[in-house]
C-alpha cells in the first residue's frame, strides 16, 4: 500500500486492495472458491473499504473485481440458510449489497466484470458508474428462482438505462445476459476484446479520468 495515504484502510480478511496507479483503488472480492459471493463480513468489508476510499484524498477512481473466475455471484446462500434457520435475518449496510447498490458516494467506481455476476453481483456491477466486462463476463437476477426478489437497485437502473421491458424480462425469467447483450442495451460501457483483462480494461478508463480536475470529475 502507498506511503502517501492520509490514512490507512481496515485490516480486511475478504476483500483485497491495492493501489496499481497513483490515485487508483483496486478492490478485489477474495472469496474465489465461493465464487465471490458475500458473507454478511464481505459485504461490511467493502462498505468500510468504499467509505475510506471516498474520504481519502489521494485516491481518485476505484475499481471493483473478483478473484478468480467469478465477478461475483451475489450473497452467500449458505449461510444465508444457516442464519434463517437459526432465525437470524440478513443484515447489510446501509450502502446497500456490497456497499455499493445504495451508496452515495462522491468518487467514481468501476465494475470490472471478469465472470459471472449474479444476484447481488449485478446489482454490484449495473450500480458502479462504469462497467467494463471481459468478453466471457454474463449479468442476471436469478432471484425468481429462488423465491427472492432484487432489491438493491438494479431493477430502477436498467429502466432507466435500458427500459422497463427489458427489466422486466431480467426479473421474470431470470435469464443470463451476455456482456455483449448487455452492452447493446447501454447498461456495460465497454467489452473486452476476447482474451483481454477486464481489469486491465478498466485500469486503462480509470487512468484517463485520473488526469481530469479532480472537482469537476466529483461534480460530474
Amino acid at each position: 500500500m502507498s506511503s502517501a495515504l492520509e490514512s490507512a484502510p481496515t485490516v480486511l480478511d475478504s476483500v483485497k486492495i491495492s493501489i496499481p496507479e497513483a490515485g487508483i483503488l483496486l478492490v478485489l472480492v477474495n472469496r474465489p472458491r465461493q465464487l465471490n459471493s458475500l458473507s454478511v463480513e464481505a459485504a461490511f468489508e467493502l462498505d468500510s473499504v468504499f467509505k475510506w476510499f471516498d474520504k481519502e484524498t489521494s485516491l481518485r477512481v476505484a475499481i471493483l473485481s473478483g478473484v478468480g473466475k467469478a465477478f461475483c455471484v451475489g450473497a452467500d446462500l449458505k449461510e444465508w440458510m444457516e442464519n434463517n434457520k437459526k432465525g437470524v435475518p440478513m443484515k447489510l449496510p446501509e450502502t446497500g449489497f456490497g456497499g455499493v447498490s445504495f451508496r452515495h458516494g462522491k468518487k467514481p467506481i468501476t465494475a470490472a466484470v471478469n465472470g459471472p455476476s449474479l444476484g447481488g453481483g449485478c446489482e454490484m456491477a449495473v450500480n458502479c458508474d462504469l462497467v467494463v466486462a471481459s468478453a466471457h463476463a454474463t449479468f442476471g437476477l436469478p432471484e425468481v428462482k429462488r423465491g427472492v426478489t432484487p432489491f438493491g437497485g438494479t431493477l430502477p437502473r436498467i429502466i432507466r438505462t435500458a427500459g422497463r421491458q427489458r427489466a422486466t424480462e431480467l426479473a421474470l425469467t431470470g435469464r443470463t445476459v451476455t456482456a455483449q447483450e448487455f452492452k447493446a442495451w447501454g447498461v456495460c460501457n465497454r467489452v473486452c476484446e476476447k482474451g483481454t483483462d477486464a481489469v486491465a480494461d478498466a485500469l486503462e478508463m480509470a487512468k484517463m479520468i485520473v488526469e481530469n480536475s479532480p472537482d469537476a470529475v466529483i461534480v460530474t
